[in-house]
């Protein structure tokens, strides 16, 4: 029922022995390049970079939950419970199904279907959800605005796919940074604790979350990834807590800072590099929620 840039999704069923429907509706993905190499191994290849780029997502997502769950020792109790009902950001868990079509063993990836409003909030081309967007225009003026991050020197991008615009030659404000990177351990997180900006926060709006995780993802990766193309849908649990659930995620990786341990990792054809980094950083307004977060602020 739907097709992006690199899948194709179909409206699963599970079925008993006697043909009933059993669980929830799910959704079944496929690669919409699968036509090049349409064997078993070619399609498991397919779902491993699928789930890789989804699970690593959602370990980025855990430590920006971890981060807001944190902020409890910044504010005192009487705050605790705003900070509790701050949305948090997950990914679906999906997982590879075999299946038997025509004689032959067939493998495809399912998870669960998301039930509500779903939306687009950011994608790998620098696009902002509207809602976002506009918010973000009427914080730009706050008087608590602090931190300073170097020009970008970003440039327009208008491409999509990443097969061969991503030989990036580099960034200029990057290029210094071979050894930094040679001396960084070989976590993927930055594990230090960052404090909230000293302020106010009188815009910390639920928009503003999926573009301040996709900013999170970058930093707290010491710059080497950035979790994008957020979509999915916002819901608010039965236990009170509010999260958006998302799926599909694009990430890039920069070619140039990234470690040895991290070279053979492929996030397929969306994903751009340091152009869709810097695409991401030409619209993004940092927010309360990224000062809350303790994030780097982006001059512009």
């Amino acid at each position: 029922f739907g097709e992006g840039a690199e899948r194709i999704v179909r409206k699963v069923r599970y079925l008993n022995n006697f043909g009933q429907y059993v669980g929830p509706a799910m959704v079944a993905k496929e690669s919409r390049f699968v036509e090049l190499d349409d064997s078993y191994e070619g399609r498991m290849a397919y779902h491993r970079e699928f789930m890789r780029t989804q699970d690593i997502a959602n370990d980025f997502a855990k430590q920006f939950n971890s981060a807001l769950d944190n902020l409890t020792q910044h504010f005192d109790a009487r705050h605790h419970r705003w900070v509790k009902n701050l949305p948090r950001i997950e990914f679906i868990e999906p997982m590879v199904v075999e299946v038997e079509e025509n004689g032959q063993e067939r493998n495809i990836l399912v998870e669960k279907m998301l039930e509500g409003e779903y939306k687009k909030f950011n994608n790998n081309m620098g696009y902002v959800d509207k809602e976002a967007r506009l918010q973000e225009e009427s914080s730009r003026h706050l008087d608590d605005l602090v931190g300073q991050m170097n020009n970008l020197g970003l440039g327009a991008i208008d491409e999509e796919c990443s097969e061969e615009e991503d030989s990036d030659s580099g960034s200029e404000d990057e290029d210094d940074d071979d050894e930094e990177s040679a001396n960084e351990g070989d976590g993927l997180f930055d594990t230090a604790e960052s404090a909230p900006v000293s302020g106010t926060y009188r815009d910390v709006k639920d928009a503003y979350f999926p573009q301040a995780f996709s900013h999170f993802s970058y930093e707290k990766s010491k710059k080497h990834f950035m979790v994008v193309d957020l979509q999915g849908v916002f819901t608010v649990r039965p236990d009170g807590t509010r999260c958006y659930e998302l799926t599909d995620p694009v990430i890039h990786k920069h070619r140039k800072k990234s470690m040895q341990k991290y070279k053979t990792w492929t996030f397929g054809r969306t994903d751009r590099g340091e152009k869709g980094m810097k695409a991401f950083f030409k619209s993004h307004e940092c927010t309360d929620v990224c000062r809350l977060l303790g994030l780097t602020e982006i001059d512009r």
